[in-house]
């Protein structure tokens, strides 16, 4: 898939979920956006960009100490939707989270929470971070380590109705090696850590209903009509496989966070 086709293709699909993107009590996004934004250690000084901000996980709570943030999303009802939200010290606007369309040096801190690995080419984003980036300036992300088990094992027994093949994972997210590589070869210095998330759902039906409300529903979307009951099915019976002691399911994320900070700085 071109470039574009594929970044339009995956906006197409946030577009699609965004209203009903994490509003199904399932605790998934938000962990993940608060142990990145206590990553950032932002000051009340500091100027924030949120790119690829969805509903504003990541960029309300950096509102919570940040001066200002500016979130940015491709996905025009993500956006209409965020800016409602928004605190008063956060504006929202269309912008693409490779490319950000600011004069040098207007940020502080640029967060990237579940979006990083999306970009065609994550190298050219964080050089562009660097040149939105004042002195000292931060860049936050995080990626996919480890994806639970059992949720991987439901996606595939889905696919298998359907002639979709999720995306080929870009080889530079597989290893904190690889990462720290990504991170140095773009003008930071910085560190990796792993960190596990759980997540709870009430049964098959609840797994169902969150997966069409993220990048999930590009699978289910693939799905005929006529063999939806089966797909659910073959399904349901891998992700019952997560059922823990309490009665719920539950599902492991391992999650790699990634922060620099700017190495170098032009001197003109």
């Amino acid at each position: 898939m071109e470039t574009m086709d594929a970044k339009s293709y995956i906006t197409g699909v946030f577009d699609r979920a965004a209203q009903t993107y994490d509003k199904v009590d399932v605790d998934f996004f938000l962990p993940m956006a608060k142990e990145l934004v206590r990553r950032a250690d932002l000051k009340p000084t500091d100027d924030v960009l949120d790119v690829g901000c969805g509903r504003g996980a990541a960029l309300v709570e950096a509102a919570k100490t940040a001066r200002t943030v500016v979130g940015t999303d491709l996905a025009p009802t993500m956006v209409e939707l965020t800016k409602k939200d928004a605190p008063a010290n956060a504006t929202v606007r269309i912008g693409d989270a490779e490319e950000p369309d600011f004069p040098d040096r207007s940020f502080d801190v640029v967060t990237a929470n579940l979006v990083i690995f999306f970009l065609p080419d994550p190298a050219k984003a964080l050089r562009n971070y660097a040149r939105i980036l004042r002195p000292g300036g931060r860049v936050v992300f995080n990626s996919f380590a480890a994806e639970d088990e059992r949720f991987a094992k439901a996606v595939e027994a889905m696919a298998k109705f359907t002639g979709y093949e999720r995306p080929p994972r870009n080889p530079v997210f597989d290893t904190p090696e690889s990462l720290l590589e990504l991170l140095t070869g773009n003008g930071f210095e910085g560190r990796v850590e792993e960190l596990a998330f759980e997540s709870r759902l009430k049964d098959p039906e609840q797994w169902l209903e969150w997966m069409w409300t993220h990048g999930g529903r590009a699978l289910l979307e693939a799905v005929p009509e006529e063999t939806m009951p089966e797909a659910c099915a073959a399904a349901f019976a891998e992700i019952e496989k997560a059922r823990g002691p309490r009665g719920d399911l539950v599902l492991t994320t391992r999650m790699r966070f990634t922060t620099g900070t700017l190495a170098t700085r032009r001197t003109t």
